[in-house]
């Protein structure tokens, strides 16, 4: 059983183990979302769990939302979740057991401009990158992912969070490629470095760009 599937992960989104780091990292990441979604038709939110952005439906009312998420305990909860909203918000919302190389196949069936939205560092739960960049850039998607910034104080925040969740015998591992830490429940999270994410997204055609929306995180933007 995987991490996710375990509940292990539930711990990274109880709000009482949010350092107030993360707090206003989640509220940056709300508002640079919201000006992300201006020109698109569809929300693909890959790391979906139970609809981490699902409520920015309520803001703009001509947006579908398509939650991505490979632990099917997240997807039946996203699912239970549609039935306590309103009608409308369940008309343009679904949900889809699926990881993030599905990319290709489910996009091919959304018409009009959708937003691939990595949310919270979700993409830091990718081990090996590239084939998700392959198919991010073989489908011509517009893509926007949240995460961590390479600095000291990122790392420290970072370090302060997965304590607070509880996990055993967390460690801490640095790499040309970026910055990881790791638990005993399997608990792995990437922080890519910018070389790392340019080099690994150029491979393939495209050009990443980098937006700074809090203290702690940027957006990196590419299609």
């Amino acid at each position: 059983m995987t991490f996710y599937e375990s509940g292990f992960g539930d711990r990274l989104v109880d709000p009482a183990n949010y350092p107030v780091e993360i707090v206003d990292f989640l509220k940056d990441e709300r508002r640079a979302l919201a000006e992300a979604l201006v020109h698109a038709d569809t929300l693909i939110e890959v790391g979906a769990m139970d609809g981490l952005s699902l409520e920015v439906l309520h803001t703009f009312p001509a947006v579908a939302y398509v939650g991505i998420e490979p632990a099917l305990r997240y997807v039946r909860a996203g699912n239970q979740r549609l039935k306590r909203m309103g009608q409308d918000i369940r008309r343009r919302a679904r949900f889809i057991h699926a990881d993030a190389t599905s990319l290709s196949g489910i996009g091919a069936r959304i018409r009009g401009a959708p937003l691939v939205f990595f949310p919270f560092n979700s993409f830091g739960n990718i081990g090996d990158i590239k084939p998700v960049a392959d198919v991010l850039a073989s489908a011509g998607f517009s893509f926007a992912i949240s995460s961590y910034m390479q600095t000291e104080h990122a790392l420290e925040v970072r370090r302060r969070y997965y304590a607070a969740c509880g996990y055993d015998e967390l460690r801490f591992e640095q790499y040309t490629e970026g910055q990881r830490f790791m638990s005993r429940e399997g608990f792995c999270s990437w922080a890519y470095s910018d070389e790392h994410l340019i080099r690994t997204f150029s491979e393939c055609g495209v050009t990443v760009t980098f937006q700074r929306v809090g203290l702690d995180i940027q957006f990196v933007r590419g299609g």
